[in-house]
């Protein structure tokens, strides 16, 4: 009682065709109902072309009666006039019947609207096809920048990356030069390489570790140096073997060097003057020990033990010796000047130099050795530093020593022919004075005048070598010590002639 049934269009009726009639079925509970639209009104000067809609409604004994016996009508902007008529069947149910209905100008009108609308698809269709093109053309240099782009970026990642690398690789490279340059020198005991290695800046943790272990290591290695002769650091270093006791036979020469007035000085001066102080003196001794292949030994109290030949092999060792004396000497000449400039007091040197075969190694425990010799040189080259202050002279050196020498490099000149302390041999002691080639006429005098004072002493000739002695010291004030004793022995020889067998030979009693 009261229903609708949803609208239906037909959409296979083709546009134009007149029907004068349409059935609308629908089963409705228990019968059918029918009605010919030829019923229906018609218009004129029109045709019905388009069954639209079918509505079918129950209105009951009163329903839809606003709408009973008329037709409505309107007219869409295209000029379609759609229409409405209200039919009741037999059994009281209303059928409302929709119909469009189509002027006849109303296909000339779709006819150009149809055109327009294909000549604007067609203007549409170029536009959307230049849109198209001209999309593709912006994509296409979109695509292109995009790629340019990309590509630059790329570029210029691997450009950052190989300039990254690359600084990072140098300055490892760098680095580990530095390092391979510094250890060259630790091998060589050369310590002056560091600079560069101090000042690298490396932020690569195993690099670092690198350098920090091997400066540390260089470090303790140039402290041990300093603690131990260097020669004998770099004998162990490039042997490669670890140290054990032993010695070995070898020619060798022997100084001892002494600051003959330190305990005066010493004992006047403030210590923390004291230590530099006597820091210069032993930094000029060893170096001229060390620039002519030297090694120092060890330090006595006031004492400088160095030797040649050992552990480092020369040829000339006993030249070499000698000119480290000379060199001292002179050393020590400039260092009074600066002291005295200083208002310090002046050091003074006595040296003895020896040479001959000695045992020379490793000495000591097997937990704590150093590199030494033994032998009857050793001492005597320590005799013959002490004897100098008996004599007064500067550099003593034995026979043999001389005997090595080249001749005419050295000025020198006999002093005595003695047996030192404790000792049974006759050793021949001469003063080394200066290089020939440096030497001073008075040098040379002096030298010459004390030669002709010992070779009449030891002719026996005591009257003529009294005479030579007082006239050596009249003229040279400075080797009183030296004229005084020999005009003591002259003197006593005359008075208590020596026996037949006497050889002038000095037997010393005391170091």
């Amino acid at each position: 009682d009261g229903f609708a049934v949803q609208k239906h269009w037909f959409d296979g009726i083709p546009p134009g065709a007149l029907h004068h009639g349409v059935q609308v079925v629908s089963d409705f509970w228990s019968g059918n109902w029918t009605r010919p639209l030829a019923e229906a009104p018609v218009w004129e000067d029109s045709a019905l072309d388009v069954l639209s809609a079918v509505e079918v409604a129950s209105s009951g004994s009163g329903g839809r009666a606003a709408a009973m016996g008329g037709l409505r009508q309107y007219q869409d902007p295209l000029g379609l006039l759609v229409g409405s008529a209200v039919y009741r069947n037999t059994w009281g149910f209303e059928v409302i019947l929709m119909m469009v209905v189509e002027p006849k100008s109303y296909h000339a009108r779709m006819d150009a609207t149809i055109a327009q609308a294909k000549n604007q698809t067609g203007v549409r269709k170029a536009e959307v096809e230049r849109l198209i093109q001209s999309a593709e053309t912006e994509s296409d240099r979109r695509v292109r920048d995009d790629l340019i782009t990309m590509v630059a970026c790329v570029v210029a990642v691997l450009l950052l990356g190989s300039w990254f690398i690359r600084r990072l690789s140098t300055k490892i490279s760098v680095t580990l030069q530095n390092i391979a340059h510094r250890m060259l020198g630790v091998s060589m005991l050369d310590f002056s390489r560091g600079d560069r290695l101090t000042k690298d800046l490396v932020t690569l943790t195993e690099v670092a570790v690198i350098r920090e272990s091997f400066l540390r290591m260089a470090i303790s290695v140039q402290a041990f140096a300093r603690y131990v002769p260097q020669a004998v650091v770099r004998m162990v270093h490039l042997g490669n073997q670890v140290a054990t006791l032993g010695v070995k036979n070898r020619d060798v020469t022997i100084m001892f060097c002494k600051a003959v007035n330190f305990a005066e000085v010493s004992a006047e001066m403030d210590h923390a003057d004291l230590i530099p102080y006597f820091a210069e003196f032993l930094d000029a001794v060893s170096e001229c020990i060390d620039a002519t292949g030297g090694t120092v030994g060890k330090y006595i109290d006031d004492t400088v033990m160095a030797f040649w030949n050992s552990p480092n092999q020369q040829s000339d060792h006993g030249t070499e010796a000698c000119n480290a004396a000379l060199a001292q000497k002179e050393r020590l000449l400039e260092l009074r000047a600066q002291w005295a400039s200083r208002g310090m007091p002046p050091l003074y040197v006595r040296i003895g130099i020896s040479a001959g075969p000695v045992l020379h190694g490793n000495i000591g425990s097997r937990n704590r050795m150093e590199w030494g010799m033994i032998g009857d040189q050793v001492n005597l080259a320590s005799r013959l530093e002490a004897m100098g202050k008996y004599y007064g002279t500067c550099i003593l050196i034995s026979g043999v020593l001389l005997s090595r020498l080249p001749p005419g490099r050295f000025l020198t000149r006999p002093i005595d022919r003695v047996v030192a302390y404790g000792k049974q041999e006759v050793t021949e002691v001469h003063e080394l004075v200066v290089l020939r080639s440096r030497a001073t006429p008075d040098e040379v005098q002096m030298c010459e005048g004390f030669a002709a004072v010992t070779t009449a002493y030891r002719g026996r000739r005591f009257a003529e070598a009294l005479a030579l002695a007082e006239a050596h010291l009249a003229h040279f004030a400075e080797d009183r010590l030296l004229a005084e004793m020999y005009i003591k022995r002259c003197i006593k020889h005359l008075d208590e002639p020596p026996p037949e067998d006497w050889n002038a030979v000095y037997v010393l009693v005391k170091k």
